[in-house]
């Protein structure tokens, strides 16, 4: 149904003749640009033209005729919310409705039609309307859309970075473990706020040398990301997995109720040890020596554990690798179990 309605202050619809007065005025006075009509909708659907205004032909882009031409240029894709006026005037709603015109000069236009009834003693429907080219407007809201979505875009793209950036500052950039820093910062807060045992294994690869030696280092660095996935494997999502340095890695393992730390060592000392590792040159048996350390929810800082750890691997080196030492009692902490 075209148009935008026409009203008094009230917003009530006013006679055909007086709006047409109202309109011939308006035009006179060079202040209307839309196109005002009045029509007579009858309870069957048909429509009759009780008043056409002069812009129809702009808003199509040429001559509006036949008098069904405007309808068979509306967008298909619009048509279903066009016809949808017709209801909601027939119930005494004012409506509005916005759809595609494809006019006669290649022009697609927005139209708004506004459309404000006045119920008869018959059950039809006389009203007054009033279309509007709101193709600026629409334009202006999508590129608004359009700029609001390529800032939402850009602004997770920032935020993606910021986050990839925090997390190399977190990780080792061959392996993907967690660095130094990061972990000693984790061992320092869970020691903080923590009152269970924490666990801390230092471990080191046994004749990692000779790897690079023989091999070269690119092997040498294949064993190394090999190793970290299977630590990770080997500990629950709340440990942490750090490469301390080298082919040195600290373990983080919290409070493991079903298990001492002894057994959380050989757990993971077996998984490195289960089966040679796949290279580039071939498969490598690779096997790990580890220090291990139970804080029992003493410790105040990381040192006095990871001293322990160091010293406890050193041990395990000493005594003939591929295997798991207990820390000594770490600074007023009683022997780990």
């Amino acid at each position: 149904m075209p148009g935008r309605f026409a009203a008094d202050d009230q917003g009530m619809a006013r006679p055909a003749t007086e709006l047409a007065t109202d309109w011939w005025l308006a035009a006179a006075l060079g202040v209307l640009d839309d196109h005002l009509y009045f029509g007579l909708l009858g309870v069957d659907r048909t429509y009759q033209e009780l008043f056409v205004g002069p812009n129809l032909d702009r808003l199509l882009g040429g001559p509006a005729q036949p008098p069904g031409l405007w309808r068979s240029r509306i967008d298909p894709r619009d048509r279903a919310a066009y016809y949808a006026v017709e209801a909601e005037l027939l119930a005494g709603r004012p409506a509005q409705v916005d759809y595609r015109v494809h006019g006669l000069d290649g022009q697609t236009r927005w139209i708004r039609a506004r459309v404000n009834p006045e119920a008869l003693a018959d059950g039809s429907v006389r009203f007054a309307g009033i279309l509007s080219d709101i193709t600026h407007q629409r334009q202006a809201d999508d590129d608004l859309r359009a700029a609001l979505a390529d800032l939402a875009e850009a602004n997770a793209k920032l935020r993606a970075a910021h986050e990839l950036a925090l997390d190399l500052a977190k990780t080792d950039p061959l392996t993907g473990a967690a660095n130094r820093r990061h972990v000693d910062d984790v061992l320092s807060g869970v020691l903080a706020t923590e009152s269970e045992s924490v666990g801390v294994l230092l471990l080191d690869i046994d004749d990692f040398k000779l790897v690079n030696d023989r091999h070269g280092h690119r092997v040498g660095d294949e064993v190394l990301v090999e190793i970290v996935a299977r630590l990770e494997r080997a500990v629950r999502p709340q440990d942490v997995v750090a490469r301390w340095g080298g082919e040195e890695f600290l373990l983080v393992c919290r409070s493991h109720e079903e298990e001492s730390i002894r057994e959380v060592a050989e757990r993971i000392r077996s998984a490195v040890a289960e089966r040679p590792f796949r290279t580039t040159v071939g498969e490598l048996p690779i096997t790990i020596s580890i220090g291990a350390v139970a804080s029992h929810g003493l410790a105040q800082s990381p040192d006095p554990l990871i001293d322990a750890a160091d010293a406890a691997l050193l041990e395990a080196k000493r005594a003939g690798k591929n295997r798991t030492v207990l820390g000594r009692r770490p600074r007023g902490t009683p022997l780990a179990a």
